[in-house]
């Protein structure tokens, strides 16, 4: 399943990471001092094809909002190739399991093809959710609308296979 994220208002190749995070779709509801907050934990993540963003069972570090590229989110199976169970394009995100304990990826994501990506860094996120509750709750409702999105895409997938057995 491929996710087909709202596009960005961003151009190609931008490096100022205040513009990025402001036309990226994930932060459409945030206000503007919070995305300038946020900068500060901020920086450009770029990924060759093939590279790894992050495996499962690693600590969770961070939310990679994408910005160019095509990463694959996928399931390791043991003695099999990895599944993938989606496909995430620019405009979306990767990652939320650095807000919930124990902060471990519980699936590996991997370019498809040379992305870019603004990486947010935990420690720093969840510095100022503490600092700033109005912040930390937009954070966790655009990251439980980013869930729902992948919640809804896997029940499709899980129905495509119940049909298809």
């Amino acid at each position: 399943m491929e996710n087909n994220a709202t596009a960005l208002k961003v151009a190609k190749g931008e490096r100022n990471v205040l513009k990025v995070l402001s036309g990226h779709p994930f932060f459409k509801d945030f206000k503007p001092d919070h995305i300038k907050v946020l900068e500060g934990c901020s920086s450009i993540a770029e990924f060759k094809q093939g590279e790894y963003v992050y495996r499962e069972r690693t600590p969770a570090n961070g939310l990679h909002v994408i910005t160019e590229g095509k990463v694959a989110i996928e399931l390791l199976v043991p003695g099999h190739d990895a599944f993938i169970i989606m496909t995430i394009c620019a405009g979306g995100v990767l990652g939320w399991s650095w807000a919930f304990e124990p902060s471990l990826w519980y699936f590996s994501c991997r370019a498809m093809v040379p992305t870019r990506t603004v990486f947010l860094e935990a420690e720093c996120l969840r510095a100022k959710m503490k600092e700033d509750y109005e912040l930390g709750y937009a954070l966790m409702r655009a990251c439980g609308h980013v869930l729902e999105e992948r919640l809804r895409g896997t029940r499709l997938q899980l129905l495509d296979l119940l049909i298809k057995s």
